[in-house]
């Protein structure tokens, strides 16, 4: 693989059912954070990126939570509106997460200034 982002996988979910019209659907979508996401005074923290995955690659993501290269391409959805869809995807590292860990006594987290009138 290039020079692709490193993403977060959180969480992968299959599906497999059938349509209002009979049609069976099947696939699986992934839930991601990324770890580059920008800050802002309207914005903070890390928002969860949800993208569909094809059946090949959901064999790849066999760890969650982990770190994955994962290349990002498009496909036609609904209207013909352009979705972002993994096509790629190789493992990189696990990640634990333990809230013990994480926390550390009087560490004070930071966050751009909320705006007059946005609390």
């Amino acid at each position: 693989m290039s020079v692709l982002p490193k993403l977060l996988l959180l969480h992968v979910r299959t599906y497999d059912f059938k349509d209002d019209s009979g049609r069976r659907v099947t696939g699986a979508n992934a839930l991601f954070l990324d770890p580059d996401c920008q800050h802002n005074a309207e914005s903070w923290g890390q928002e969860p990126m949800k993208m569909p995955v094809s059946p090949e690659i959901v064999k790849v993501f066999s760890v969650a939570p982990a770190v994955y290269q994962v290349e990002i391409g498009a496909k036609k959805g609904a209207g013909g509106k352009a979705v972002p869809t993994v096509v790629d995807a190789e493992y990189v590292a696990n990640v634990f997460l333990g809230v013990d860990d994480l926390v550390k006594p009087d560490a004070k987290a930071s966050r751009p200034a909320v705006p007059a009138g946005a609390a």
